[in-house]
């Protein structure tokens, strides 16, 4: 958490996590013992990060898992230290009673009994909990942990090309700014997820602006800050600014790039431009007032635009099958040469009747 205040200005990129510590060295090559695939079983981790347990889990959280029989704990049978901050870093899930209301501001709270996370709902949590520590780790393993995280994401998903497997939709700058203007909920900050686990294309990470919580969220786990809609609004021009993409889903709001961003990733496997994420616009250029400065160009996430000549010389073509409507390439144009019109069938259909 950063502590931010309602009169703060937010700096997107602060706390990237790409300039890094002395990079750890402690993975493990050596034949593993049988507590270490024990772990491994119990916490459903893949051998890449079996072989990171020291890395991953304190001396405590190794004893708590190896002890550990699949019934949920009593916060009371739990050091408090310990509780906080292992639910923080995920190793942890609360579970919530019957008879329990819903306190997302208590990150350790005497009326929840805790169970074991599992590797995959604690990885995103630690990366964005601890992301420089993260960051630690040598760019080959977390090409392997983010790979690996991504394939069990996209496995998650409804495998039917005619189904949106989400809620998520792109939309332009405008259209997100008057979105957060006519929301009611809290809105809270947080790393994206995706930035941090991947971190490939070395994008800002403080983007991603949460609205629905739950007993196991960001915010239930206080690694995001609440936030005035006047900072998100800051928050998403100053996205815009970067290149990132504007989404929005029932759960709240990312600004990502097509690197590292899971949905652009899972797009591009599903060969789904258009129809998920749900795209309700598309890119028109006029040529008239074009002068050929090439910044849409190098805007573009998703090498869309290309370019011969320059100033009125230039002509640009475009690979519409391509185009997500997002308008980054829009939003900046000098000479008002490109604007967002309505879709009127996604990029890609899909086999048989597709969701309207």
């Amino acid at each position: 958490m950063q502590n931010i205040k309602p009169q703060d200005h937010i700096d997107i990129a602060a706390a990237v996590p790409y300039i890094l510590d002395e990079e750890y060295q402690g993975y493990n090559t050596a034949p593993l013992t049988r507590e270490e695939k024990e772990i491994g079983e119990k916490f459903q981790m893949p051998e890449v990060g079996v072989r990171l347990i020291d890395f991953f889990f304190t001396e405590e959280d190794r004893k708590f898992i190896l002890s550990f029989d699949g019934t949920p704990v009593s916060y009371r049978s739990l050091d408090p230290g310990y509780a906080a901050d292992a639910f923080r870093r995920g190793v942890l899930a609360r579970v919530r009673r019957d008879d329990t209301p819903e306190d997302p501001d208590a990150a350790a709270n005497p009326d929840y009994d805790y169970t074991l996370n599992n590797f995959y709902g604690m990885l995103d949590v630690l990366s964005v909990s601890e992301t420089r520590r993260y960051h630690t780790l040598p760019a080959d393993l977390r090409v392997k942990l983010d790979q690996w995280y991504f394939d069990e994401y996209e496995k998650s998903l409804d495998p039917d090309p005619r189904v949106r497997p989400t809620t998520d939709e792109i939309i332009s700058l405008q259209e997100m700014l008057d979105f957060i203007d006519q929301e009611e909920r809290p809105l809270y900050l947080a790393r994206c997820d995706c930035k941090c686990l991947g971190g490939q294309a070395e994008d800002p990470t403080n983007t991603c602006i949460n609205f629905v919580h739950g007993d196991n969220s960001f915010v239930t786990r206080k690694i995001s800050d609440r936030i005035t809609k006047e900072q998100a609004k800051q928050i998403i021009r100053d996205a815009d600014k970067a290149g990132l993409v504007h989404t929005i889903s029932d759960h709240g709001i990312c600004n990502c790039n097509a690197t590292d961003c899971y949905l652009f990733r899972v797009q591009r496997d599903r060969r789904s431009v258009g129809f998920w994420p749900k795209a309700p616009h598309i890119i028109s250029y006029d040529a008239n007032p074009c002068i050929g400065c090439g910044r849409c160009v190098k805007r573009c996430r998703f090498d869309v635009i290309s370019m011969t000549g320059r100033g009125k010389d230039a002509s640009l073509s475009f690979r519409m099958d391509e185009c997500n409507g997002c308008g980054i390439c829009a939003s900046t144009c000098p000479a008002d040469a490109l604007h967002l019109v309505p879709r009127k069938t996604p990029a890609h259909t899909p086999q048989g009747p597709a969701e309207t």
